[in-house]
């Protein structure tokens, strides 16, 4: 966090609050010894349930951090955007949280958690507490009381060690997150094996696809790696030395606990990293299918229409509306004919020249694509039975600029609007006249009912789904994703249960050897899923209680979409974006070899046994009225 980045955040900050949800909905609070939690009334099971952990997770943190600050934390619960995040502000004398309730699906990097509520919590009061720990220095304390109330650290500290050591922390704590993740492993290693790790310099911020992701992924792991190198109480001793009364640099810092510069020590781990991804990519056989076509950066949602003679997929560029496009998923004889002519042509005026050798797919020509006329996103679009329209959800922001995802229904001439300010997504038709979704609003997650005609939502059972009253049998720890609906009828989601993402076909429960995501239907009894399992990401058929891979890729293989011909679509990740592949025919994966611990972090750490945070008991919630006034900057 630089000083540029400070006065940039300290001018947004009034907008950041006024924008999420509005001074005029009725907000509440709770206090605990260390935070006030305040909320919109709509938040109060949610927050509630933080409020009940923050002060065992705030005494963890500490412990962990070695230092325990007095300051009371104001934390605002709000959903602004429809997206999980979270943020910290480290002022020294009114330090604030920020949390966004929406619970990540398992194949997000977030995806990875015991409990949303905890691994979120632990990674923003890691921020908070290592951040506030004052200086000892006499004329910077001078400073931070009276100009600008921020720690050494905050000023000085790159913010790869922010976000990494965050990100360490949030793994130590709760047994879970990026560092024990599929998602960080499988990144590592495949930007590793291209020669795409990013550099020192790259860091803290790079404009690279997941470049900015690297901080939290590749800052962990080099966080890691050097405790191991330096013992576990190196980092705490960097801390001690960045706050100390005689004044340094970061790399001044570093350099007496680790005994060389950061940039030098990155070097030897990029080098350890790289060595390990390619034995990793040397021991694995691969059955990965063929390129069909290279997509940009988070692209992605392949649906393959009901005759198999069409894939949707949304393409997502950096800067850029989605946009949604359709492609035949035959032959491209058009584009290679024309290629053909052009080369033909080339070569025709000068013999001499040599044509250029080709690696991959020409880029298709979409037979239909829609960009959203007001921008944004789109979101899992789906084929209708009849093949003639898709719908998909689309952030929309409301008159205070909340933003809710609802459907849209294209048919390639027309768009319209099935819900509005519903918090719906993720659906699958039922039939003709009725979709499947998941309802999210306030942290609670629950499957509805979608009537395509009126809009009406109701849950299953049908009882209307309230986006201000949400099913109170619905825990809130318990998160549904991804429901898909078999030609007979027959329903499969994904749902965190028990700390990980489990399958559950007609409510049942599929045991699988990972977590488990973007289920999609084979036939009435057969289904595609997509498996996270130490470290790889590979798509398994399950037929009944059996699961076997039939995937061994290097850059995982997410979102499979069947068709009807025997072949399998679906997404794979590559360092410049996700591309388009396809398995020809179904068949049973090469096994998969043990690999050693020594490989680590290009396969995940195993995670230590962590008991889950103990809830406290809170007081009663108060109106938060006109609140507790401040004199500031």
């Amino acid at each position: 966090m630089n000083r540029l980045f400070l006065g940039i955040a300290l001018l947004l900050a009034p907008t950041l609050t006024l924008r999420a949800q509005v001074p005029s909905d009725a907000w509440r609070t709770i206090e605990t010894r260390h935070f006030r939690v305040h909320y919109p009334a709509e938040f109060e099971a949610w927050a509630m349930r933080a409020a009940e952990r923050l002060e065992p997770i705030h005494a963890a943190v500490s412990k962990e951090v070695g230092f325990t600050p007095a300051q009371r934390i104001d934390v605002l619960v709000m959903n602004p955007v429809a997206e999980p995040n979270g943020s910290a502000w480290p002022f020294l004398d009114t330090p604030r949280i920020i949390f966004w309730t929406e619970p990540p699906n398992p194949d997000e990097q977030l995806g990875a958690y015991g409990t949303w509520i905890d691994l979120l919590a632990v990674h923003e009061v890691a921020h908070v507490v290592h951040m506030l720990r004052p200086s000892r220095n006499g004329f910077e304390r001078i400073i931070e009381k009276s100009v600008l109330p921020l720690n050494p650290i905050t000023l000085h500290a790159p913010r790869w060690v922010l976000e990494g050591y965050a990100t360490v922390v949030e793994g130590r704590l709760t047994g879970a997150g990026r560092p024990s993740s599929t998602i960080r492993a499988l990144i590592l290693r495949q930007w590793a094996e291209n020669g795409r790790l990013p550099s020192y310099g790259q860091l803290n911020s790079d404009q690279r696809f997941l470049g900015m992701s690297m901080a939290y992924l590749m800052g962990s792991a080099f966080l890691e790696w050097l405790e191991q190198r330096n013992g576990p109480d190196s980092l705490r001793s960097l801390w001690a030395r960045m706050t100390a009364r005689q004044r340094r640099s970061f790399d001044t810092a570093f350099i007496g606990v680790f005994g060389e510069r950061p940039d030098r020590l990155y070097g030897q781990f990029l080098a350890e990293v790289t060595a390990s991804a390619v034995a990793v990519k040397r021991a694995r056989a691969t059955q990965q299918g063929a390129l069909f076509q290279e997509t940009p950066r988070a692209s992605g949602n392949p649906a393959v229409s009901p005759d198999g003679s069409q894939l949707a997929v949304v393409i997502r560029n950096r800067n850029q509306p989605e946009k949604l496009v359709v492609w035949s998923t035959g032959n491209a004889d058009e584009e290679e004919k024309k290629y053909r002519e052009r080369i033909e042509k080339i070569l025709g005026r000068d013999p001499e020249d040599v044509p250029p050798l080709r690696t991959k797919p020409l880029p298709r020509t979409a037979k239909h694509e829609l960009t959203m006329p007001n921008g944004g996103d789109i979101q899992n679009p789906r084929w209708s039975r009849d093949g003639k329209s898709i719908v998909f959800a689309h952030r929309v922001p409301d008159a205070d600029g909340v933003l809710h995802f609802d459907l849209y229904r294209w048919d390639f001439a027309r768009l319209t609007r099935i819900t509005r300010f519903a918090d719906v997504r993720d659906a699958d038709f039922v039939d003709d006249d009725t979709m499947i979704a998941v309802h999210s609003a306030y942290g609670v997650t629950q499957l509805v009912n979608v009537e395509l005609g009126s809009g009406r939502v109701q849950a299953r059972g049908g009882s209307r789904a309230d986006a201000r009253d949400p099913l109170r049998d619905t825990a809130i720890e318990r998160v549904v994703a991804l429901p898909r609906v078999s030609a007979s009828g027959r329903i499969a989601y994904v749902a965190h249960h028990d700390a990980r993402w489990t399958l559950f076909v007609d409510d049942q429960p599929i045991a699988l050897p990972g977590d488990a995501a973007t289920p999609a239907w084979l036939s009435n009894d057969e289904l595609l899923v997509t498996v996270f399992e130490r470290g790889f990401a590979e798509v398994y058929r399950v037929s009944g209680t059996t699961a076997s891979p039939i995937t061994r890729t290097g850059g995982g293989a997410f979102e499979p979409a069947p068709s009807n011909d025997g072949r399998v679509f679906f997404m794979s990740l590559e360092p410049d974006g996700y591309v388009v592949r396809v398995l020809d025919k179904i068949a049973d994966a090469p096994p998969s070899p043990i690999l050693e611990a020594s490989l680590v972090p290009t396969i995940p750490p195993v995670a230590a046994s962590v008991a889950p945070f103990e809830s406290e008991a809170v007081a009663a919630s108060k109106p938060y009225g006109i609140g507790r006034q401040e004199s500031a900057w």
